[in-house]
Parts: structure tokens; C-alpha cells; sequence
């Protein structure tokens, strides 16, 4: 890797981290345990993981109706998903539905552009390993002061690579203006530390949701 590389696109691993491993493995062993293939992948860092913790209750309801696995990995940035992409978590597995929200935890390392180069890349490469999945790419939400680098890096990002939905197969989804006030700030109740969601906050994005889950439920019934 050249000193100018962008590291956004070279696939990264945390084996050092047993946490990180075990999950990994969990996932592997889920998908070849289940009978059926997922109707729903949750792809991205801690703020997907945490469907399972603040937005568990929210999305009870769903996940009783749909096979929902949630690929979500606390502090990953692009290049570990993408590592966890070419590495087993999306083989022999033909979900309706992928949502995909990664790059926050990018902010303070990768440029705007390099970020939005590594959210196009991943994509990619998720579409070669599910070519007929819809693929939903979350505009990355907003974090920390309206006017803070992070969120400015952000936006700028999340600009850059929302011309992926020339691709029929792929939505990009910007939800923002729920998550925040007249004014652009965070409301502690939505986000607690103005990054992480909370209750209310999952069940501000399910309500955006609800639509695709729908129609997830009528492919079944075909």
C-alpha cells in the first residue's frame, strides 16, 4: 500500500480482536444453520448493532414476520466490512433486502472523497455477491454540532456517493431531517450522545422502513 493509498478500499480484518472474531463467526455459523436465507441484511457499524440493543423492541414486531441478520460491527469502518464481505458473511445466502449504513467511523481518518470512493466499492462488491438484492445506502446520519468537521465530512461524503442510484437495484436513502431540529441540532432523546440512537430514535427509522419491509412480505407470498 503507497503512503497515499486509500485505505477505505483495501479490505481490513480485526482477528486481533476476540469480540470482533467471535461475532464474525456467529454470523458465518447463522447463515449455514438456517434453513431459509434471510429476507433482510443489516450491514454496517454499531449503529446497525444496536438494532439488536436501544432498537430491539422496535423491531420486534418485524422480525417475527422476517428472517432480519444483522451484520451490523461496533467501531467498523468501511474497509472491515468490506473485508467482512469478501469473507463469507454474504455467501449462499439470496436476501430481498440489504441496508447499508457504514462510513461514519471513517470521519476522522479518510477524506470526503475517499470515503464516498469506499462506500462505491463496497456496493460493488455486495452486488457481485447479490446481484438481485435491493441494496439501500443510507445517506450517513448526522453526528456531533452542526457545524463540527465530522458532520460537515459527512454530508460531503454522503453527497459524492449518491449517484450510486443510477443502478436500479440501489436506493439511496437520506432520512436525516428526522434525526434533528429546525435549527440542525441533535436532540439527545433521538441520539443520546448525538452519534448513537436511541428508542426513538430506531423507531424514527422504522417508520421509513415500514414500506420496504412491506414489500418484502408480499415476495414471500408469491
Amino acid at each position: 500500500m503507497t503512503p497515499h493509498a486509500n485505505t477505505t478500499t483495501f479490505p481490513q480484518n480485526k482477528l486481533n480482536s476476540s469480540r470482533w472474531v467471535k461475532r464474525h463467526q456467529g454470523i458465518l455459523s447463522l447463515h449455514k444453520q438456517n434453513n431459509a436465507s434471510p429476507d433482510v441484511i443489516l450491514m454496517g457499524d454499531s449503529i446497525m448493532q444496536q438494532w439488536e440493543q436501544a432498537g430491539s423492541k422496535v423491531l420486534q414486531h418485524w422480525s417475527r414476520k422476517l428472517i432480519i441478520h444483522n451484520l451490523g460491527f461496533a467501531g467498523d469502518k468501511i474497509q472491515h466490512a468490506l473485508w467482512r464481505v469478501l469473507n463469507g458473511q454474504l455467501d449462499n445466502i439470496t436476501p430481498r433486502l440489504l441496508l447499508l449504513n457504514i462510513g461514519t467511523n471513517n470521519v476522522f481518518d479518510n477524506t470526503a472523497e475517499e470515503i464516498a470512493a469506499g462506500v462505491q466499492y463496497l456496493v460493488h462488491q455486495i452486488q457481485c455477491k447479490l446481484p438481485d438484492t435491493q441494496i439501500m445506502v443510507y445517506r450517513l446520519f448526522p453526528r456531533g454540532k452542526k457545524d463540527s468537521i465530522e458532520r460537515q465530512i459527512g454530508t460531503e461524503a454522503s453527497r459524492l456517493y449518491s449517484s450510486l442510484t443510477a443502478n436500479s437495484l440501489i436506493d439511496y436513502i437520506d432520512i436525516n431531517l428526522v434525526f434533528s431540529d429546525h435549527q440542525d441540532v441533535i436532540p439527545l432523546d433521538i441520539m443520546h450522545d448525538q452519534l448513537h440512537l436511541t428508542p426513538k430514535g430506531y423507531s424514527l427509522w422504522l417508520n421509513q422502513l415500514q414500506p420496504y419491509f412491506e414489500q418484502c412480505i408480499q415476495y414471500q407470498s408469491r
